[in-house]
């Protein structure tokens, strides 16, 4: 049983609570993460902040994520057989492989961790299959694909603008 003490304010006794300390960052995947919380699943990020956990939450979140992107990225290198020999004999090649193979592993440590997409085929009693991966990527490239750049650069703004609406409407 924990003991609560309490400090004197004037008359009054006030509750003397204090959240557990952590000095892990959150960063970016926890910061994604922390604001799907908040949007999409209240009701367990309420929980979180009342139980003082989210901070811890978040910060083990966001650890997992950099050490399943630093995964996801060894694998893909080696089997794109992407190696320091072609960054040396073709940089562009290498640069383009490489930023290539690092937003196919975000989107794929977003669709896993930060938007609990298997946990939801798991309730659902669906597994994910080998080619969930591929067929995440292939709608994101077929996505790309079917706009032109101006297409995109509009869509862009659009989204852009309805984010600052919906911004400005929270605040």
């Amino acid at each position: 049983m924990k003991h609560i003490t309490y400090i004197k304010t004037g008359d009054y006794y006030i509750h003397d609570l204090k959240l557990p300390e952590e000095h892990r960052p959150i960063g970016r995947w926890g910061r994604m993460h922390r604001d799907y919380l908040k949007e999409y699943r209240p009701v367990v990020f309420n929980q979180l902040v009342l139980s003082g956990n989210l901070w811890t939450y978040l910060a083990d979140i966001n650890e997992q994520a950099q050490r399943r992107m630093e995964i996801l990225i060894s694998q893909v290198k080696t089997s794109r057989n992407v190696t320091e020999h072609l960054e040396s004999s073709s940089q562009t090649r290498w640069t383009q492989e490489m930023e290539n193979i690092l937003s196919n592993s975000e989107e794929i440590i977003k669709a896993e961790i930060i938007l609990n997409q298997q946990r939801k085929m798991a309730r659902t009693g669906m597994r994910p299959t080998p080619s969930f991966h591929k067929n995440i990527l292939k709608q994101q490239f077929q996505a790309r694909g079917r706009r032109s750049k101006k297409q995109r650069k509009t869509f862009r703004l659009q989204q852009r603008r309805k984010y600052v609406i919906l911004y400005s409407e929270v605040r």
